[in-house]
């Protein structure tokens, strides 16, 4: 190996640590939030239950689309391995720096290894890489799907016009746009670039032509089978949206039918995101790391945007030059073509747009902007030889100007300067604290209090699929307790008045504990529940019978009620009945006047009735906020349950369809 091939052996390595380094560094501090949860618990209740509960999708988006399964399987691969968060946040950086590596192989064989290792530099410490690198997301695979996109076209119509390149393609767009529906713009893209050079994949009616074609349609059916198998089943509701979402018009509600569309806005949104994702600019807010927390050089991402615009009108203008001296482009001019169609395109399909675009929608355009530049400042060293460090110090002091911005947050997140909600350290110290308190008592439930209440919700659900199979349920804080009938385990994640009264009452406190920063979750262990329950007040027809009411507050006429009155009420049910899967109850409280209109009104969703066993107890609390103005007279309390969303009130036993609480005499 010659002295030059050893440089760059350790500048590869070295640009392969620092990019290891920003994005390995502190995953503990990684945050586990309600989409994280719902993907992590998608990945691993296939991992726990097996082949036949492969996902067809993923999580809702927040336009209401249901997401392609693809996240959930990248995500099942370490837990089929070992079942913990940190090893698939460890893949998860894993990947991004596999994109970098991939980056250089390819450029390197393509356009030399100053271009190679470059493109790469640029690539490992780009701040927006680097912070979608660190944590658990739907497009955050993204950029190496892009990465092998986009450099499997480059190395067939650049380089030697290998057809496994050519059918690779299918696979990679179909991973690309499966992570995030917005990457849809890329098919065009793809579909433009195709058209341009046909003549380099054209072999006439022979079967040389085809099967690139036929191997890759295979392959992008083959990956999206689950999902399309989704969307038949749901009438491709999410398709339309999708469309409807991206260019406006009609779309249809949640029941299939028509709706109308927002209405298309036209704007630069899209540019301006392109140009920040590509310079790493508005890190700082994303990061919460404070701007003097790193070397005054904010001018820096002016420049690298400034650059990209430069580049771009170059990639534009030397090809057309080139095509009119000759007959065909070079592989350098045939790379710039694609380099600025990946760009430019995207933002033009972009322009108008009925959803609030976010940088992430982007996140395919990587690494072409890298590629861009490196590949342009390589041909002016080649055409400048004695200039060549001249040349590349702006892009070099960019990247460690960029380099010291990721080791700043580091530092920052280690020191606890920059706060992290439900950060990763906090939920696997939940998760090992459960583990051993579910073995110390098996056969007891686990019963988990948090935000949410849900497994679409709440931080804490994880909790489920590593105590498995321990039965696990969730209630949302604020919105009550179970009383179960064999013994429970419970761990409180909120502050919860109500629950933390009748737990210190009825229940024995653990030693385990988590502490995470202003908050302390403790376990309590429930014994079996062996009491008789009380008469019903009331039967509804799904088996809930009322047991007890507690009122609390006051109710004052002659308007000395103000807006900070309420009455606080508290419902005692009997669980007699398993309820059918996949139903939702909301409880309603309506106070009369004697007219029957209803002058105080609260609705809110019950604990989730997935979680209702037959002998159970269901403790929940509403809060009646009182009108501002409240006349003397007499009125009445009702309480009744309805489903959600369709709003089909359950009606009682016998036949109401609300059960009288209690008269309210005032004054």
């Amino acid at each position: 190996m010659s002295r030059l091939a050893r440089y760059h052996l350790l500048a590869l390595l070295l640009i392969l640590v620092v990019a290891a380094y920003l994005r390995v560094r502190g995953l503990e501090h990684s945050p586990i939030l309600a989409d994280q949860s719902i993907l992590l618990s998608i990945a691993l209740r296939w991992v726990n239950q097996g082949q036949a509960m492969l996902p067809l999708a993923a999580n809702k988006s927040s336009a209401g689309i249901m997401n392609p399964p693809l996240i959930a399987y990248l995500l099942a691969l370490p837990l089929f391995l070992r079942q913990s968060l940190t090893a698939v946040h460890l893949f998860q950086a894993i990947l991004s720096i596999t994109a970098v590596l991939i980056l250089y192989l390819y450029a390197w064989r393509l356009f030399g290894q100053r271009v190679a290792l470059l493109a790469a530099l640029l690539f490992a410490v780009n701040p927006w890489a680097v912070y979608y690198g660190r944590f658990l997301w739907n497009p955050n695979p993204i950029p190496l799907f892009s990465t092998l996109l986009l450099l499997s076209l480059l190395a067939y119509f650049c380089g030697g016009q290998q057809w496994v390149h050519l059918a690779l393609s299918g696979l990679w767009l179909a991973a690309v746009t499966q992570l995030h529906l917005g990457s849809l713009v890329l098919a065009p893209t793809v579909a433009l670039i195709l058209l341009l050079f046909w003549r380099r994949w054209w072999r006439g009616w022979r079967w040389q032509t085809f099967a690139p074609w036929a191997v890759g349609l295979g392959l992008a059916l083959l990956l999206y089978t689950p999902y399309l198998r989704f969307e038949r089943a749901v009438g491709f509701n999410d398709v339309r949206a999708t469309l409807n979402a991206l260019i406006g018009g009609p779309g249809s509600d949640a029941d299939g039918q028509p709706a109308d569309g927002q209405p298309a806005e036209t704007n630069l949104a899209s540019w301006l995101l392109t140009q920040e994702l590509s310079s790493g600019s508005h890190i700082f807010a994303a990061t919460g790391l404070p701007r003097d927390a790193v070397w005054p050089l904010y001018g820096l991402f002016d420049m690298a945007q400034g650059l990209l615009a430069v580049a771009l009108l170059t990639a534009v203008i030397l090809p057309i030059t080139q095509r009119r001296r000759h007959t065909s482009l070079s592989s350098f001019a045939t790379a710039l073509v694609i380099l600025a169609l990946w760009i430019l395109l995207p933002v033009a399909l972009y322009l108008r747009h009925t959803v609030y675009l976010q940088n992430y929608y982007f996140l395919f355009l990587y690494p072409a902007p890298f590629l861009l530049l490196a590949l342009l400042a390589d041909q002016l060293m080649q055409q400048l030889p004695h200039a060549r460090w001249l040349i590349a110090a702006p892009l070099l002091l960019l990247a460690l100007w960029q380099a010291q911005i990721g080791h700043a947050r580091l530092v920052w997140l280690d020191e606890g300067r920059i706060e992290v909600e439900r950060p990763l350290a906090d939920i696997n110290h939940a998760i090992h604290a459960s583990q051993q308190v579910a073995a110390q008592f098996p056969g007891c439930d686990f019963i988990i209090v948090d935000e949410g209440g849900t497994p679409e919700s709440s931080k804490l659900g994880l909790v489920e699929h590593f105590v498995y199979p321990t039965p696990t349920r969730l209630v949302d804080v604020g919105r009550g307790y179970i009383i179960p009938q064999t013994c429970a385990l419970y761990l409180t994640a909120g502050a919860d008045d109500l629950v933390t009264g009748w737990l210190e009452a009825n229940a024995t406190l653990l030693p385990p504990q988590v502490q995470t920063g202003d908050e302390t979750w403790r376990f309590y262990l429930v014994e079996s529940n062996t009491a008789t329950a009380p008469p019903a007040r009331a039967i509804w027809e799904n088996g809930l019978r009322l047991t007890d009411v507690q009122i609390g507050g006051t109710a004052v006429a002659g308007g000395n009620v103000h807006a900070a009155a309420r009455l606080t009420l508290i419902y005692t049910w009997q669980v007699t009945a398993a309820q059918p899967g996949g139903v939702h109850y909301h409880v309603f409280n309506h106070l009369l006047n004697e007219q029957g209109e209803i002058v105080a009104q609260h609705d809110a969703p019950t604990i989730a009735a997935t979680y209702w066993q037959p002998g159970d107890q269901l403790v929940m609390q509403f809060d009646l906020q009182m009108p501002p103005q409240l006349a003397d007279g007499r009125y009445t309390l009702y309480l009744g349950l309805y489903t959600w969303p369709d709003l089909q009130r359950i009606p009682l036993q016998d036949g109401d369809g609300a059960f009288l609480v209690t008269h309210i005499n005032t004054p």
